[in-house]
């Protein structure tokens, strides 16, 4: 898994919020 791949997945989060 890249580094990339985690700052993602924390935005995907916070947009879902």
């Amino acid at each position: 898994m890249l580094f990339s791949d985690f700052i993602i997945s924390k935005f995907h989060l916070a947009f879902h919020n």
